[in-house]
């Protein structure tokens, strides 16, 4: 039984010791985060812009940062992530302001009438997006929030670094790298020639909504009222009717020191990359539409 015990000892301290290696691994090894390296900046606080936009893919592909910042003559950047929800992007706003200097402005894009979509509607990734923060475990949030997400233990990430990592993490190769001088770039390509339908009517049922993703558009706006930060909650475009019962409700939930930008629509085909995303042309259209707002309303 002694003999057994020791063997034991020693097995454990020996895999005690082997698991510590993998901190190599976890803070040292090139981040695999496919050239996106923007969460990465935010959470090292080297970020410090004075527009910051959220959203997902809407937000990405509606406003040209570059003729948003050259227009106002401010520094912008778009924190935009495709398929994320509002819980995700309160994330990623919560961790900005606590690692960044805060903001003079936030434009927030709304996802038509499915931003506030119950979750067992969509899928995991658009629910929360945890692939972005899996190759990001050597930061205590991202542990943190892994955890609380149900994607790791919290006994066994406390005791074990191998229990934290992924094969994401076994990354022997430098990272790529994309421009983050802007967050993101408006998106190239034109969608097929498509003739506008004008007779679609679409309707709203608030019972439809996650009550978590209702929450934390919520808690942005607080987010930036509390913390005296312009906030814009904009319309997205797809190439389709707005849905007017979506508007009168996201109009009911916008507090009284929230702007509100709707674009309406627009029936050029030519200025989508396909039905629920700009061009690069389209998002010229949209953001100068958006400057004029800004401008209008000496928001800055």
């Amino acid at each position: 039984m002694r003999k057994f015990l020791i063997t034991c000892l020693i097995f454990g301290t020996l895999f005690f010791l082997y698991d510590k290696v993998f901190l190599i691994v976890r803070d040292y090894f090139p981040i695999n985060h496919g050239g996106d390296q923007r969460l990465s900046l935010l959470l090292e606080g080297k970020l410090n812009k004075d527009v910051v936009i959220i959203g997902s893919s809407r937000g990405e592909s509606s406003i040209n940062v570059k003729i948003l910042e050259d227009s106002l003559n401010i520094d912008c950047y778009n924190l935009s992530y495709r398929g994320a929800s509002p819980e995700f992007q309160l994330f990623v706003l919560n961790e900005y302001l606590k690692r960044n200097n805060e903001p003079k402005l936030v434009i927030k894009v709304i996802d038509d009438d499915f931003e506030l979509d119950k979750a067992d509607t969509l899928t995991s990734d658009r629910y929360f997006r945890n692939d972005i923060l899996t190759p990001l475990v050597r930061y205590g949030v991202i542990r943190e929030k892994m955890i609380e997400k149900g994607e790791k233990n919290l006994i066994l990430s406390n005791l074990f670094v191998l229990h934290q990592i992924s094969k994401t993490n076994l990354n022997f190769l430098p990272p790529k790298k994309k421009s983050t001088e802007y967050g993101t770039l408006p998106m190239e390509g034109v969608m097929k020639k498509t003739t506008f339908d004008d007779s679609q009517i679409f309707e709203y049922e608030k019972e439809l909504e996650s009550p978590k993703q209702l929450e934390s558009l919520m808690y942005i706006q607080k987010l930036c009222n509390d913390n005296d930060i312009e906030l814009i909650l904009a319309t997205s475009v797809g190439f389709r009717n707005q849905n007017f019962k979506w508007l009168e409700r996201i109009t009911e939930l916008i507090s009284d020191k929230t702007f509100f930008f709707d674009f309406g629509i627009n029936k050029d085909f030519s200025n989508y990359f396909d039905y629920g995303h700009l061009n690069e042309k389209g998002s010229e259209i949209y953001t100068n539409k958006l400057i004029q707002f800004i401008n209008s309303r000496s928001i800055l």
